[in-house]
């Protein structure tokens, strides 16, 4: 939390920046990423108000807004795998069974 600390006295001195925005994102991340994904979030998007061309605050945005919709979308069992090629004996377990986040 120190550098969390840090950065937001800067930013409360006035010294707003997109490296400062971005500075903070990632120091919200770092700390407990699931419990502060909001507050990284308002903060990217800052940054990109203050410096739309700041391309790794575009993909970390991306990351955050990702995982805020997997942490509130309740995820649904795989009910959709058939189990005739196990009760057929030609069953192999592969990575083919892909459950939607969103079903």
């Amino acid at each position: 939390m120190p550098n969390i600390t840090a950065l937001t006295a800067l930013l409360n001195k006035g010294q707003d920046s997109a490296l400062l925005r971005f500075g903070l994102a990632s120091a919200y991340l770092k700390e407990e990423p699931d419990d502060h994904l909001i507050q990284a979030e308002e903060h990217l998007k800052r940054c990109l108000a203050l410096d739309p061309t700041y391309t790794a605050a575009y993909q970390q945005l991306a990351q955050v807004q990702q995982d805020r919709d997997n942490l509130l979308t309740p995820r649904k069992p795989c009910a959709s795998v058939s189990p005739l090629p196990k009760a057929q004996g030609t069953y192999k377990p592969s990575g083919s069974c892909r459950c939607s986040l969103n079903a």
